[in-house]
């Protein structure tokens, strides 16, 4: 299964051809792949559209089990998906996108590493919506949100990305929807946090 939300919105590096695309090449592999997308994450959040593409069979599935959840996808939302895709304004929309999140990005990046110096580890990504970050200094991430929320900063605990309990010191930071001033002033707001926490610790 190929989940595939992200992959138009690089900003740097070398982008990797999509599951889809490669199983084409080599005989019987698109039998075995099934790949998702959707809209919400390059047009519009509240979008709630996606697709799938596989064997037949998996997808009468797949559809049947999605009408059994929530009946089916409002037809008008898919029919004004449908025209904005034919009109062309997703290609006109995705350099815009892609440039917000580059510049949001790199704005973030340096605001956590002038904050929190060797203390973070982070991973720069080359596109998407997130930086995944890990505390070095022991930091529990997981505990430290309260504070983080009282001070009005939200991130995601990397342990929601595990199958089985992993290093605390893991989380995930969105630099989607805040504009440069406000990423500035949240990095600001989080050192706050950290700076508090640490201190009930010790």
């Amino acid at each position: 299964i190929e989940d595939d939300p992200y992959g138009q919105l690089r900003f740097s590096g070398q982008a990797e051809p999509p599951l889809l695309q490669v199983a084409q090449e080599i005989e019987g592999a698109r039998d075995w792949l099934v790949y998702l997308s959707s809209l919400s994450k390059i047009v519009a959040p509240g979008l709630r559209i996606g697709w799938m593409c596989g064997p037949s069979e998996i997808l009468r599935r797949a559809v049947i089990a999605k009408q059994t959840g929530d009946l089916c996808t409002a037809p008008w939302m898919q029919m004004v998906a449908a025209q904005y895709l034919q009109a062309g304004h997703l290609e006109a929309h995705l350099p815009h996108i892609i440039a917000t999140y580059r510049e949001r990005c790199a704005i973030m990046l340096s605001s956590l590493r002038e904050a929190f110096g060797d203390r973070l580890s982070l991973i720069a990504p080359e596109g998407g919506m997130f930086i995944w970050a890990s505390w070095k200094d022991g930091t529990d991430a997981t505990a430290l949100l309260q504070t983080a929320v009282r001070h009005n900063v939200m991130y995601v605990p990397g342990s929601a990305f595990y199958a089985t309990p992993s290093d605390q010191g893991h989380w995930r930071l969105s630099f989607a929807n805040a504009q440069p001033q406000e990423i500035i002033g949240g990095v600001a707001r989080l050192k706050q946090a950290h700076e508090e926490w640490m201190h009930v610790q010790a």
